[in-house]
Protein backbone atom coordinates (compact mmCIF):
# COMPACT_ATOMS: atom_id res chain seq x y z
CA UNK A 1 0.00 0.00 0.00
CA UNK A 2 1.28 3.39 -1.13
CA UNK A 3 1.86 6.21 1.74
CA UNK A 4 0.05 9.07 1.54
CA UNK A 5 1.37 12.43 0.23
CA UNK A 6 2.25 15.14 2.60
CA UNK A 7 -0.49 18.51 2.36
CA UNK A 8 3.33 19.91 1.43
CA UNK A 9 3.66 17.38 -1.35
CA UNK A 10 0.49 17.94 -2.86
CA UNK A 11 1.10 21.08 -2.91
CA UNK A 12 4.87 20.96 -4.32
CA UNK A 13 3.71 18.45 -6.99
CA UNK A 14 0.71 21.12 -8.15
CA UNK A 15 2.85 23.83 -8.11
CA UNK A 16 5.43 22.24 -10.12
CA UNK A 17 2.32 21.39 -12.83
CA UNK A 18 1.08 24.70 -12.85
CA UNK A 19 4.62 26.51 -13.39
CA UNK A 20 5.07 29.38 -14.49
CA UNK A 21 1.45 30.20 -13.49
CA UNK A 22 1.33 32.29 -10.47
CA UNK A 23 0.89 29.77 -7.22
CA UNK A 24 -0.31 30.51 -3.62
CA UNK A 25 -0.71 28.01 -0.66
CA UNK A 26 -2.83 30.31 1.24
CA UNK A 27 -5.09 33.18 0.71
CA UNK A 28 -3.37 36.80 0.33
CA UNK A 29 -4.95 39.79 2.35
CA UNK A 30 -3.98 42.31 -0.58
CA UNK A 31 -6.47 41.04 -3.38
CA UNK A 32 -9.81 43.51 -3.68
CA UNK A 33 -12.58 44.02 -6.12
CA UNK A 34 -10.27 47.14 -6.59
CA UNK A 35 -6.83 45.64 -6.98
CA UNK A 36 -7.73 42.04 -8.29
CA UNK A 37 -5.01 39.95 -8.71
CA UNK A 38 -3.09 38.86 -11.77
CA UNK A 39 -4.67 35.72 -13.35
CA UNK A 40 -4.37 33.17 -14.14
CA UNK A 41 -3.90 31.90 -10.39
CA UNK A 42 -4.21 28.89 -8.36
CA UNK A 43 -4.33 29.04 -4.85
CA UNK A 44 -4.46 26.43 -2.46
CA UNK A 45 -5.64 26.02 1.08
CA UNK A 46 -6.11 23.47 4.24
CA UNK A 47 -9.69 23.59 4.94
CA UNK A 48 -10.16 20.76 7.48
CA UNK A 49 -8.00 18.55 9.61
CA UNK A 50 -10.03 16.34 11.37
CA UNK A 51 -8.20 14.47 13.87
CA UNK A 52 -11.22 12.92 15.98
CA UNK A 53 -11.34 9.75 13.52
CA UNK A 54 -7.73 8.83 14.35
CA UNK A 55 -7.56 9.65 18.50
CA UNK A 56 -7.10 6.90 20.37
CA UNK A 57 -7.36 6.85 23.93
CA UNK A 58 -4.47 4.87 24.85
CA UNK A 59 -1.68 6.77 22.93
CA UNK A 60 -1.22 10.49 23.53
CA UNK A 61 1.73 11.19 21.83
CA UNK A 62 2.20 14.33 19.90
CA UNK A 63 4.11 12.45 17.11
CA UNK A 64 1.04 10.10 16.48
CA UNK A 65 -1.43 12.68 15.89
CA UNK A 66 -3.01 12.00 12.24
CA UNK A 67 -5.73 13.37 10.83
CA UNK A 68 -7.86 13.49 7.62
CA UNK A 69 -7.44 16.51 5.98
CA UNK A 70 -8.98 18.41 2.76
CA UNK A 71 -7.52 21.13 0.90
CA UNK A 72 -9.01 23.22 -1.38
CA UNK A 73 -7.96 24.34 -4.77
CA UNK A 74 -9.26 27.73 -6.42
CA UNK A 75 -8.13 27.79 -9.98
CA UNK A 76 -8.66 31.86 -11.59
CA UNK A 77 -8.38 32.85 -15.21
CA UNK A 78 -10.31 35.40 -16.68
CA UNK A 79 -11.99 33.00 -19.56
CA UNK A 80 -14.26 29.48 -18.93
CA UNK A 81 -11.90 27.79 -21.25
CA UNK A 82 -8.58 29.08 -19.98
CA UNK A 83 -9.59 28.15 -16.32
CA UNK A 84 -10.83 24.58 -17.35
CA UNK A 85 -7.34 23.84 -18.87
CA UNK A 86 -5.66 24.94 -16.23
CA UNK A 87 -8.09 22.83 -13.57
CA UNK A 88 -7.44 19.83 -15.81
CA UNK A 89 -3.47 20.33 -15.16
CA UNK A 90 -3.99 20.73 -11.40
CA UNK A 91 -6.67 17.94 -11.44
CA UNK A 92 -4.11 15.79 -12.69
CA UNK A 93 -1.45 17.15 -10.62
CA UNK A 94 -3.13 16.51 -7.59
CA UNK A 95 -4.65 12.85 -8.63
CA UNK A 96 -1.16 11.89 -9.02
CA UNK A 97 0.07 12.62 -5.06
CA UNK A 98 -0.82 9.16 -3.55
CA UNK A 99 -3.73 9.00 -1.52
CA UNK A 100 -5.39 12.32 -1.87
CA UNK A 101 -8.94 11.88 -3.83
CA UNK A 102 -11.31 14.66 -5.85
CA UNK A 103 -14.46 15.10 -3.59
CA UNK A 104 -16.46 17.88 -5.64
CA UNK A 105 -15.65 20.49 -7.83
CA UNK A 106 -17.76 23.54 -8.45
CA UNK A 107 -17.18 26.18 -11.43
CA UNK A 108 -18.47 29.63 -11.19
CA UNK A 109 -17.98 33.10 -12.10
CA UNK A 110 -17.15 35.84 -9.77
CA UNK A 111 -18.82 39.13 -10.89
CA UNK A 112 -16.57 41.40 -8.70
CA UNK A 113 -13.31 39.95 -10.30
CA UNK A 114 -14.85 39.69 -13.83
CA UNK A 115 -12.60 36.20 -13.67
CA UNK A 116 -14.00 32.57 -13.85
CA UNK A 117 -13.45 30.26 -10.65
CA UNK A 118 -12.90 26.25 -10.36
CA UNK A 119 -12.62 25.16 -6.55
CA UNK A 120 -11.76 21.90 -6.04
CA UNK A 121 -11.78 19.86 -2.80
CA UNK A 122 -9.29 17.04 -2.45
CA UNK A 123 -9.00 14.35 0.70
CA UNK A 124 -6.46 12.37 1.98
CA UNK A 125 -6.82 9.93 5.49
CA UNK A 126 -4.86 9.33 8.14
CA UNK A 127 -1.99 12.00 7.32
CA UNK A 128 0.39 12.92 10.29
CA UNK A 129 -0.20 16.31 11.16
CA UNK A 130 3.62 17.89 11.05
Amino acid sequence: MAINATEKELVETVRTAVAPTQFKWGWAALETAENPPSLPLVVMVRTVADAAAWRDMCQRSADALQANVSISVHVWAQTYEAVRDLQAIVRAAAHSAPGWALQAETDQYDGAFRAWVITSDWQAEGLALV
